[in-house]
């Protein structure tokens, strides 16, 4: 039982390190697909999504933090700035939650999130919800095709 409780954990910090990149975004949408093969793939997806929630609570913070400083003042005041974080405050729940829940590059979303000092517990739920969307299809569907994938590579070996 500890076993499988640190290999949650290891997951969870796997995906961690894997989301806090955002020069380089990557997601670990194949810790996933791997770790859903062998566990119970919702638990994977649910704590992948912990990790990577964490991660996008460190870049909000930041530049919660920083946006507070002179120049970012400055940056944020510029009226195309401003426009689009306008226009985003209308849906920005929905926003987080469709950018994170696709494959695409998510830095993005605790950057502007923090920037926007949009609330912090309606952005960590939001990404959470995004984030278990796209990791229990991941991990589901990398449970069941996981065999498949393996039998045509063995399959063209053998050619």
């Amino acid at each position: 039982m500890f076993g499988l409780v640190k290999g949650f954990v290891l997951l969870a910090g796997s995906a961690f390190v894997v989301s806090i990149w955002p020069i380089f975004p990557l997601r670990p949408s194949i810790l996933a697909m791997t770790y859903g093969t062998i566990w119970n793939p919702f638990l994977v997806a649910f704590f992948i999504a912990i990790g990577g929630t964490l991660a996008a609570f460190l870049a909000y913070e930041i530049t919660y933090k920083a946006s507070e400083l002179k120049k970012a003042k400055k940056f944020l005041e510029n009226k195309y700035i401003a426009w689009i974080i306008k226009k985003c405050d209308k849906s920005m729940f929905l926003l987080i939650v469709v950018i994170v829940g696709t494959p695409l590059p998510d830095a993005i979303v605790g950057l502007v999130g923090g920037a926007d000092k949009y609330p912090l517990k309606k952005f960590l739920f939001a990404n959470f919800v995004g984030r278990i969307a796209i990791y229990a299809t991941t991990a589901y569907f990398g449970s069941v095709y996981t065999e498949y994938f393996f039998e045509f590579f063995y399959w063209l070996s053998s050619l």
